[in-house]
């Protein structure tokens, strides 16, 4: 099998001090990027200089399932968003039928 992420340094755990929780935004924000950052390194391969045409297809077809993937999720989101607003645009496009409710007979006397 072909290696495709870069061989990284052991990192510690990050201190669980109290002085995280004074963090202010922008040290947070950098800290948020840069754990994103990382873990895309192990999503998204990268290609090393000088690689077999072997290896460069393997890269090619793991970053294609990668956008496919992260499109298929985007998508999914989507529908899980528009679904209330076409259930209610399809309730509103019922017809009105409060003509029928004044005309009923209490049933329960």
């Amino acid at each position: 099998g072909f290696s495709t992420t870069p061989a990284s340094t052991p990192r510690t755990a990050p201190s669980t001090d109290k002085d995280d929780d004074d963090a202010s935004e922008p040290s947070s924000r950098k800290r948020n990027w840069r754990i994103a950052k990382e873990l895309g390194r192990h999503v998204w391969p990268s290609l090393s200089p000088g690689a077999a045409d072997d290896e460069r297809d393997h890269v090619m077809a793991m970053k294609q399932r990668v956008v496919a993937s992260v499109s298929l999720m985007l998508a999914g989101k989507g529908v899980t968003i528009a679904t209330p607003y076409m259930f209610k645009a399809l309730v509103d496009t019922l017809p009105n039928y409060h003509h029928l409710a004044d005309s009923t007979v209490d049933v329960a006397n």
